[in-house]
């Protein structure tokens, strides 16, 4: 009786430094982490993400704890941003390694959008996708709606088209349907128009203006989808609309198009040249 009691006190003394270790080093990892993160956010408080500092202030933040994924991925924003793929993904690789619920997908949402790397941003979505500890949305868009935008791309129409509607019924469903994305709808608009499907087309890029009035890419989309139709007094009206809501600003709304073009996105140049085909009749 007294051995086991000696056996049971030295189990339960073990348990408990054991426990005391692992708080330790938790409440150590918690308190380097934050040293970390303060010092970061003061350097680089007032820095443009592209100035080659943040790469020196990151640096010196992964001194304090170089497991802080974040840290890697804010290495690699700057090359990001210039479109140096080697550079991006051997930062961007890391905070995967690190932290894969986290940075997985926002990895994929880069190769897709920025890197335009389709076939590599699809795999890393369709690999999300595929954890359920991984939320189903990256950047305010969901998965469906990123491999559609792969899809399209990629050239496999119906695909897209299939995500597209995948995503705007999730969207329904979850929301109704006045709360539908206006891109969800202007994407599977041109997923139909790469079909040929030019009636459907229409109707998905018209239901995108009644989320969103003045979109731009939307009417030059109309004026070309109408000029293919042989109907160039539709289609005069809408470039027009597209031109002058074009120099508004009034584009995808997107907070990264600032950086980078989106696909499908069109410029004033691309305005401008249908306006000419249409007005030399």
């Amino acid at each position: 009786m007294a051995k086991s009691t000696i056996w049971c006190l030295r189990l339960l003394l073990l348990v408990f430094s054991l426990q005391a270790h692992a708080q330790t080093d938790s409440e150590r990892k918690k308190m380097l982490r934050d040293s970390a993160d303060r010092y970061f956010d003061k350097k680089t408080e007032h820095l443009n993400y592209m100035s080659y500092r943040l790469q020196l202030y990151a640096d010196s933040a992964l001194r304090i704890d170089s497991t802080y994924a974040h840290l890697w991925r804010m290495k690699g924003f700057p090359y990001l941003q210039v479109g140096d793929i080697e550079y991006t993904l051997r930062y961007y690789d890391k905070a995967v390694e690190l932290e894969p619920q986290r940075w997985l997908a926002y990895r994929a949402f880069c190769k897709t959008v920025f890197l335009k790397d389709y076939e590599s941003g699809l795999q890393d979505f369709l690999k999300a996708d595929s954890d359920p500890a991984i939320p189903k949305y990256e950047m305010d868009h969901s998965f469906a709606f990123w491999k559609g935008i792969c899809y399209l791309e990629l050239g496999d129409y119906k695909q897209a088209k299939a995500l597209f509607e995948e995503s705007i019924q999730e969207q329904t469903g979850r929301l109704g349907t006045t709360k539908v994305h206006h891109l969800d709808l202007f994407y599977l608009g041109m997923a139909h128009a790469h079909l040929k499907e030019y009636d459907r087309a229409i109707d998905c890029l018209k239901n995108s203006l009644t989320k969103y009035p003045k979109f731009s890419d939307v009417f030059y989309h109309l004026a070309n989808i109408h000029h293919q139709l042989n109907l160039d007094k539709q289609a005069l009206d809408y470039i027009y609309w597209a031109e002058y809501y074009q120099l508004e600003g009034l584009k995808l709304n997107e907070t990264n198009e600032i950086y980078v073009n989106f696909p499908e996105q069109i410029a004033i140049g691309d305005i401008r040249e249908l306006m000419r085909k249409l007005t030399k009749k």
